[in-house]
């Protein structure tokens, strides 16, 4: 399965390692192919469980990055 997602912010290449280990972090995620200038990230993953996951982690890592600028 492949789905492609869009990130704001995507800016350098330092962004695109971060987010590849992650995503490469991910039990079920096969690749990833990650396009810095337009913000897109294309995952190939194993099942449509795997897509849940990724965005579970997305949005803990979302609010663990919101609460360290928020103290």
């Amino acid at each position: 399965m492949k789905t492609r997602i869009e990130i704001q912010n995507l800016k350098c290449g330092g962004c695109e390692t971060t987010i590849l280990n992650k995503l490469l972090g991910v039990e079920g995620v096969e690749t990833v192919s990650i396009n810095v200038p337009t913000n897109r990230v294309i995952i190939e993953y194993t099942e449509e469980s795997v897509l849940l996951k990724i965005k579970k982690h997305f949005l803990v890592s979302a609010i663990q990055q919101l609460m360290m600028k928020i103290i």
